[in-house]
Order: structure tokens, then C-alpha cells, then sequence
């Protein structure tokens, strides 16, 4: 009897994740710095994010009666992160809140900054802190701080940078902008938004495979203060990412959930995996546009 023979095959399937017409409105309103909720009819609580039905009592909510709230809310719980998982908002350690705007009857999870876990209690008011750049999703809102002065500190900042030159050229694009391939403008982006304050004396180099078309080979390495990138492969990196170039793209356009394109084997990562998601820190790159 002759041996089975096995074919080895990845199959990919296109999506895109929509919104929804609540989540739709509650970002929506955090892009012009407002928290907008749906008051039910049955029980009166303020719904956030605004959902097709009341999760207190079950009864259908009014899309035409939206309700903006303050942009204060309550500690109700907390956790902090130490652990590095892909899909994180931020490097760790940071902490995570789970929050109550104030007049909502329904809880929310976001960042807790500007102070430390030993100056959190339950109830305690927070103030929204919103990010210069909004674009309508979670990060509209920067984080959330203690209401109170006196148990804030300073925003979480590395130490400064360890050997930076400050005669160092400026990194410039092997191509111009208008020759980048749309994987190019991507990895490019990266120096430019560069924040050297941020990095302390972190060093890495990730190598980026990219298969398909529009594909090809590239690196962004931090070093000294500074981070660089362009084609080929590096001679050291500490990453290596290999994916899709289309995968990657969703990615940046939000299209491709990165956790699940993790977990699924779109994307594969070998070596240290925090230098990957740092990479999407928006303290150390910051969004612009």
C-alpha cells in the first residue's frame, strides 16, 4: 500500500471588519472630543458605546437619541500589564482601567496614565486626555488621568538616550515618495516619526519579509538615538517578520485584526517580539496626519 500523500497549502480569505452603527457613532464623536451614549427607554441608563439594545434590561435603543457625556469618568477596577502580547496598545508596563464614564450605566476598558498603581483606588474620578490626532477609533482618547493634581506624574518617559550623535545626518528614503511602493511608504514612515526621547537605550533591527505582490525585503534598525531603514536583508536583526505584503497592508489600513492574523499564522515572527510591537508604539512613533 503505497504512503498518503499530504499537500501543504495556506488559504487565505479577504475581509474587512465593520464598525456597526454603534460603534460607528461612539467614534464618530471621540474624533471631535465627545462621548456619546444612547440613553434606554425602559431602565433610562446611558449606553456606551451606543448598541442596538440595552444590555441592562434587553430593551431596543433610539439611534435618534443620542446623549453626550462629560469627559470625566470612575475607576471602577484596574490591572498592569507587564507582559508583552502582540496587538498591545503600548509597551509595558502600563496600566489598564476599566471605567465608567460619568453617566453611563455601562463600563469601558482604556489606558490609565500620568500616574502610578499605588495612587489608584476604586471610584476614583478620572479626566479624558485626548490625543492631538483623532481619526474616529479606540485612540482618539489618549488615556485617562486621576481628576486629582496630586496623584498625577510626570507622562511615562524613557530615559534620554544613551550616544546619540547630534552631527548624525538626518535619514532620508533610498526612493522618493512618489516611487515607494505602498509596503515602502509604510516601512519609510517609520524614521521620520521617529521619537529618540522615547527610546532610552533600547537597540533593535527588524527584518521585514514580505511574499506576494508588492512584496520584498527591508529592515528598520534603533540604534544610538537614531532609526534608519531600507531594503534588503540586515545582518543582524534582532526580528524577522514574515507575512503577506497585502497582509501587512490591512494591517496599516485596519482591515487585518494583527492578534488574529498572530494567532492564525498570516504573520510570523521569530526572535524578540517586543521589538516588533514597539515599533507600533505611538510614544516612540508618533501619528501624524
Amino acid at each position: 500500500m503505497s504512503e498518503p500523500r499530504a499537500i501543504e497549502q495556506t488559504l487565505t480569505i479577504p475581509y474587512s471588519w465593520g464598525y456597526g452603527a454603534g460603534l460607528e457613532m461612539f467614534f464618530s464623536g471621540t474624533r471631535d472630543r465627545k462621548i456619546i451614549g444612547l440613553r434606554c427607554p425602559s431602565c433610562e441608563g446611558v449606553i456606551v458605546p451606543p448598541s442596538e439594545v440595552c444590555g441592562r434590561c434587553f430593551a431596543q435603543l433610539d439611534w435618534d437619541q443620542p446623549v453626550e457625556l462629560p469627559p470625566r469618568a470612575r475607576l471602577e477596577s484596574w490591572t498592569e500589564i507587564h507582559l508583552p502580547f502582540p496587538g498591545q496598545p503600548t509597551q509595558p508596563p502600563y496600566i489598564l482601567g476599566l471605567i465608567c464614564f460619568e453617566g453611563a450605566a455601562t463600563l469601558f476598558t482604556h489606558l490609565i496614565g500620568e500616574t502610578e498603581e499605588d495612587k489608584l483606588a476604586l471610584g476614583l474620578p478620572l479626566d479624558v486626555i485626548w490625543a492631538e490626532e483623532r481619526s474616529g477609533d479606540l485612540y482618539d482618547i489618549q488615556h485617562l488621568r486621576p481628576a486629582d493634581p496630586a496623584l498625577r506624574v510626570a507622562p511615562r518617559r524613557f530615559a534620554p538616550t544613551i550616544g546619540v550623535d547630534q552631527d548624525a545626518e538626518p535619514w532620508e528614503p533610498p526612493v522618493p515618495q512618489d516611487q515607494m511602493t505602498p509596503v515602502e511608504r509604510i516601512v519609510y514612515a517609520l524614521p521620520p516619526r521617529f521619537v529618540p526621547e522615547q527610546a532610552g537605550d533600547w537597540q533593535a533591527a527588524v527584518q521585514f519579509i514580505f511574499g506576494g505582490d508588492g512584496g520584498g525585503s527591508y529592515w528598520v534598525e534603533v540604534a544610538g538615538g537614531r532609526c534608519t531603514a531600507g531594503p534588503g536583508e540586515h545582518s543582524s536583526p534582532t526580528a524577522t517578520v514574515k507575512t503577506k505584503a497585502n497582509t501587512w497592508l490591512g494591517m496599516a489600513a485596519g482591515t487585518v485584526n494583527p492578534q488574529l492574523a498572530f494567532v492564525t499564522g498570516r504573520i510570523r515572527v521569530k526572535g524578540t517580539i517586543a521589538d516588533v510591537q514597539r515599533l507600533n508604539d505611538r510614544t516612540l512613533f508618533e501619528r501624524k496626519g
